[in-house]
């Protein structure tokens, strides 16, 4: 099979959601820099913090690329450049303002909640994960009434409140047109919701066996590879297998 690009989903597929990459996952990542493959990294989380991970972890290197918030802030670290979607930020801007005009002390239905910085979606964790699926509604609520051109995506963790047009596909889209990699050379590893679209554009889709029932469906149905390992232990199976090891 040949590929130049491999781009990794880091919290279900590189780690645990909230903990360190696994070793397996650097081992599979290693594996494919062996084999001259220019690695990506696409998180929900702000590249900042993806990046901090990566040298932590020993991955950052000279030409590591990092797409953040679902694609709306793509990174480059050595030159600490940033290319943001930002087409329908002022709607991102009417919604944090609303909601925190009825919940000016971050509070919700008795439960705390807190505010991931970022700079082009708005992302809330509840101390309560019970009343993730009520803050979803009580924020497409707002969504309806101020008729804001945005959507939401709920996790096991948090609720975001993504700009319409945006998601991990379009930060890849982003880099074709400058040149930076080919979309149908490249290899996509994802596990939630918000890398339907990235898997569904990549050249080749990957899942790990602890993935969303819909991720497994769709690579499926594009004869993508489904490890039947997960996490870390399932990069490393896939990697195997596409390298022919």
């Amino acid at each position: 099979m040949k590929f130049k690009y491999a781009v990794f989903d880091i919290d279900g597929v590189l780690c645990e959601e909230g903990k360190n990459i696994m070793k397996s996952s650097i081992q599979a990542l290693k594996k494919l820099e062996d084999k001259k493959i220019k690695i990506l990294y696409a998180s929900g989380k702000h590249p900042w913090y993806t990046t901090g991970g990566l040298r932590f972890s020993g991955l950052l290197r000279n030409d590591t690329i990092v797409i953040g918030e679902n694609g709306g802030n793509v990174f480059f670290p050595k030159e600490k450049r940033t290319h943001l979607y930002s087409k329908h930020m002022k709607d991102i801007e009417v919604i944090r303002k609303n909601f925190y005009e009825k919940c000016p002390d971050l509070i919700f239905e008795d439960t705390v909640l807190w505010e991931e910085p970022k700079s082009t979606i708005f992302t809330l964790f509840p101390k309560n994960k019970k009343v993730i699926f009520p803050l979803e509604n009580f924020l497409k609520e707002i969504i309806k009434k101020k008729n804001l051109s945005l959507y939401t995506l709920s996790h096991k963790d948090a609720v975001d409140v993504i700009q319409k047009g945006l998601n991990k596909a379009y930060a890849l889209i982003y880099l074709e047109k400058n040149r930076y990699m080919d979309i149908k050379k490249t290899v996509a590893f994802g596990d939630g919701i918000n890398d339907y679209e990235m898997l569904k554009e990549a050249g080749f889709p990957v899942t790990v066996s602890n993935a969303h029932d819909k991720i497994k469906d769709l690579v499926g149905k594009r004869g993508g590879y489904i490890s039947g390992s997960a996490y870390g232990e399932g990069v490393l199976d896939a990697v195997k297998f596409l390298l022919g090891d």
